[in-house]
């Protein structure tokens, strides 16, 4: 699914307090630390384009545990491309509810900056959010629906995404997701709709193949535009808490101002511990 459009809000002295919002989340996080032991994963994506541009996303969570059944969260993010980058921060509490239930709630912060033609000018935003997700899970399916509120300057929507994840043997599983939003972008009302749904084919006790698909609207203030996307790779497990992932993104997208073909090549790592 597409990023939310960038717009002016700022200036580039925003970069540096999102920074210190960061830090800020994860120094928030280490004080708990002693509540016991927490869990960290890290994630780190490289991708290229066949038009030779390259794109690099890196996340970092970290779960401490709280006295009852609670967690807090924290994290950070970021994004690079050639000329577009992306910095965020998070703080959430994660919740166990009776039964096979449990929940999060998270408020987030990210700061997008974009360079116009030859670098000259600099369009930067910076958007609010806040998500809550209630989940059941058994032993052969789960369902996640979530609702997620984001505000900036001249941006304020709201987006429900139910996920519901099927096992229905020990080859993989099946998911799908639908993405539902409604935004007021620059004083004109925008809806979206997307669907997401694919396969996890377990191929070795250490491998499985993603086969995914998306299909969805890509809408923007004054401009409206479709997008149909498919997804294919290979997921090496070397561990519990290590795993690399190859994935190929082919993109078709078409709107009111232009169409467009992406072809993409993505190798992830992820480690936890």
């Amino acid at each position: 699914m597409s990023e939310i459009p960038k717009r002016p809000v700022g200036s580039t002295d925003e970069m540096k307090k999102i920074i210190i919002i960061c830090l800020c989340f994860i120094v928030l996080g280490n004080a708990n630390l002693l509540a016991g032991p927490f869990r960290s994963i890290t994630a780190f994506e490289h991708s290229y384009y066949l038009d030779r541009r390259t794109e690099i996303d890196w996340s970092e969570v970290m779960i401490f545990p709280l006295p009852g059944s609670f967690s807090l969260v924290t994290g950070i993010n970021g994004k690079h491309t050639d000329d577009y980058s992306a910095l965020g921060g998070s703080v959430g509490l994660a919740f166990n509810l009776p039964g096979q239930f449990y929940g999060q709630s998270t408020y987030a912060l990210k700061k997008y900056r974009e360079d116009t033609i030859g670098g000259a000018t600099e369009v930067s935003s910076l958007f609010h959010s806040v998500l809550v997700e209630i989940t059941y899970e058994s032993a052969t399916w789960l369902f996640s629906p979530s609702v997620e509120f984001k505000f900036s300057g001249d941006y304020l929507g709201v987006m429900i995404a139910p996920y519901l994840r099927l096992y229905p043997g020990g080859w993989g599983y099946f998911f799908i997701k639908y993405f539902g939003s409604v935004a007021e972008d620059r004083n004109e009302l925008v809806l979206n709709n997307a669907v997401w749904t694919g396969l996890d084919l377990r191929i070795h006790p250490k491998l499985s193949i993603p086969v995914e698909g998306a299909v969805g609207s890509v809408n923007e203030a004054e401009i409206d535009g479709m997008e149909y996307t498919g997804t294919t790779g290979l997921n090496i497990w070397f561990s519990e808490k290590l795993a690399l992932k190859y994935r190929f993104h082919y993109t078709f997208g078409e709107s009111s101002a232009y169409n467009y073909e992406r072809i993409k090549n993505t190798l992830v790592f992820d480690l936890g511990f």
